[in-house]
């Protein structure tokens, strides 16, 4: 039997060159290689005659060539033209900027052509056929050729050839379903499976194939988070944050808030504190609209950290949203003894010293990608921001680099909304809270268009109602592009409306 986990190169026909080209292709090893399915077929199956072609009809049809050109327009472009006919009748073939088909078309051969008609100068033709040998020179004519994601250099025709050459070889695929599962969903097994989506008989047959392969795509994501959340829970080791002992304080903390919580903050406060109190670290996703209060929760988890001793490290993916949450910070902390600290790419901004990476006492830092290039020591939670713009490794990275002995707990937050099942799926490694009540969410706003004659009047209005308002402008800074000069600009009307009816009003620009 074949090693599939051998690299592509043992493969007869393939040597340096074209495993750096299948590289590219993300093909490395027999089983990569296989795994790498056609993403569409020509369909030779089924052979009309020309006279019964009609336009815009995907079509396979088998003629001779009668004639082959190269053609250079008048404006400069390339085509190729040929001639071909059938006992029916003649049609026209068009190939745009592919000179070489004329060295691969001989006239007076016969061929399948497979493409979609259409009408090229008023007459009936077809655009970019793709083709086979026909007649007698090839043992199955009528037959589905897989067409697959390719690199210059390699093509679906070769690609196809190496593949077939691991099926020959590879008598039988293993099995790795349950059978309970294959039974349950009537899937085929893998080595009907394999064989069938890349040299299929018939088109019906292909949903049936791609079913089983999408099920094990998910399969094996799945077996992967439970993996990680078996790693997770059963060989790391954190240190637990007490809240009990600190309750007096966390309450002092939250009765001196500006507004009162929701019954959904207090519930996944609740929730959080009883996962932060364990001796394995905490992997949750709290999601929630904006607006939601995702920020408060994390801040009193912070608090609760801190009053354990604790550093916490808050990152955010941009320098604009880690400023905000910052300031919000700041103004949360401003009365107590704790260390709130910015860290961002733009080092003149940085606020966070070096020694605070080592020093014990416990802080709060803030920051963008910029925490990840630092080691931090006695960290005890980590706060992700809109954790699906960071990439798997950027968040791995943040947490590893908190400490070797103990992993922090971990409270990843998105606002965007994700179905409970798919949640499961993507993120089945993390405990899923949800804060469902937005406050203010009846609070009305208005957003509208306005066009260029009614601005003046509604800029007026605007200062009179003395409400929060925000100007979206298309652009950032002004186009070069000569239509599109009329287009507004951020900066060019953050200019203009500073220098006229906002002159007395407070306006900012933020893009």
């Amino acid at each position: 039997m074949l090693d599939l986990a051998k690299p592509v190169e043992s493969l007869s026909g393939v040597g340096p060159r074209y495993r750096a080209l299948l590289k590219k292709l993300g093909i490395e090893t027999l089983q990569d290689l296989v795994y790498h399915f056609p993403f569409r077929y020509d369909d030779y199956s089924t052979v009309k005659p020309i006279a019964e072609l009609l336009e815009g009809e995907s079509v396979t049809f088998e003629a001779k060539v009668t004639r082959v050109d190269n053609i250079f327009t008048r404006y400069g472009k390339k085509l190729t033209k040929a001639v071909v006919a059938d006992l029916t009748g003649k049609l026209d073939l068009i190939w745009f900027n592919q000179h070489y088909i004329k060295k691969q078309l001989v006239v007076g051969d016969s061929y399948f052509f497979a493409g979609r008609t259409a009408l090229f100068s008023n007459k009936l033709c077809m655009i970019t056929p793709s083709f086979q040998q026909g007649g007698s020179t090839v043992a199955e004519p009528h037959r589905i050729i897989p067409i697959y994601p390719e690199t210059t250099g390699v093509t679906s025709k070769w690609l196809a050839a190496r593949i077939n050459d691991v099926l020959v070889m590879q008598k039988n695929f293993a099995e790795f379903l349950p059978k309970s599962i294959l039974d349950k969903y009537h899937f085929p097994k893998l080595d009907v499976c394999l064989r069938g989506v890349h040299f299929p008989k018939d088109l019906v047959s292909l949903n049936f194939y791609h079913k089983r392969f999408e099920f094990e795509k998910l399969f094996m994501a799945l077996l992967q988070v439970e993996r990680r959340k078996e790693t997770w829970s059963l060989v790391e080791r954190s240190k637990p944050i007490k809240v009990e002992e600190h309750k007096l304080k966390l309450e002092q903390f939250i009765a001196r808030l500006p507004f009162a919580l929701t019954k959904t903050q207090r519930n996944s406060i609740d929730q959080v504190f009883t996962d932060i109190d364990q001796a394995h670290p905490m992997n949750k996703l709290l999601q929630g609209d904006v607006g939601s209060g995702k920020t408060v929760v994390a801040a009193i988890i912070a608090y609760a950290t801190i009053l354990n001793g604790q550093n916490v490290l808050y990152m955010a993916p941009t320098e604009v949203l880690a400023n905000q949450h910052f300031q919000t910070f700041k103004n949360y902390f401003s009365s107590y003894n704790i260390n709130v600290s910015l860290l961002t790419g733009d080092k003149a901004r940085s606020l966070v010293p070096q020694a605070l990476v080592s020093n014990p006492t416990p802080s709060i830092t803030l920051g963008t990608h910029a925490l990840l290039e630092r080691t931090w020591e006695n960290v005890g939670l980590v706060v992700i921001d809109e954790q699906h713009k960071f990439g798997v490794e950027q968040r791995t990275k943040l947490v590893v680099n908190a400490t070797d002995e103990y992993k922090p707990h971990v409270l990843t937050m998105t606002a965007t909304p994700i179905p409970r099942t798919l949640a499961l799926t993507l993120y089945g490694d993390l405990s899923i809270t949800t804060l469902e009540y937005t406050p203010n969410k009846n609070k009305q706003i208005t957003t509208k268009v306005i066009p260029e004659k009614f601005r003046e009047t509604t800029y007026k209005r605007m200062l009179e109602k003395d409400e929060q308002t925000f100007i979206v402008c298309p652009f950032i800074e002004q186009s070069e592009v000569e239509n599109l000069a009329n287009v507004k600009a951020a900066e060019e009307e953050f200019k203009k409306l500073k220098a006229g009816i906002f002159k007395n009003t407070s306006i900012g620009l933020l893009h």
